[in-house]
């Protein structure tokens, strides 16, 4: 029997394939952090943006002018906002830092 994309919404295999599913669908530790980080999303190229965004699960929001640099908010669990920062590329340092106020 195949399942409809309606009937996998109503079970706990969703939280895997949707990782912005409810809270309560995730398991314990796989929280939906959120992040302020140094990031101009107009000076990306947009297909390396997008390509990350896919493959490491965040959300970028549209960057603003904070104090003499570009900030953004990051949306995603911590491993996967990890994961994309290393790639995208940040210093290990300002990683930890990021990490720090949370």
């Amino acid at each position: 029997m195949k399942t409809t994309d309606a009937e996998l919404m109503k079970t706990k295999e969703h939280q895997f394939l949707n990782p912005f599913a409810p809270s309560s669908m995730r398991p314990l530790g796989e929280k939906v952090e959120t992040v302020q980080v140094d990031y101009d999303i107009d000076r990306e190229d947009p297909k390396k943006h997008a390509k990350l965004l896919k493959k490491y699960k965040v959300k970028v929001s549209k960057s603003w002018w904070d104090h003499g640099s570009y900030q953004a908010t990051v949306k995603g669990t911590e491993k996967d906002i990890r994961a994309w920062m290393k790639a995208a590329p940040y210093d290990k340092d300002y990683i930890d830092d990021v990490f720090e106020s949370i």
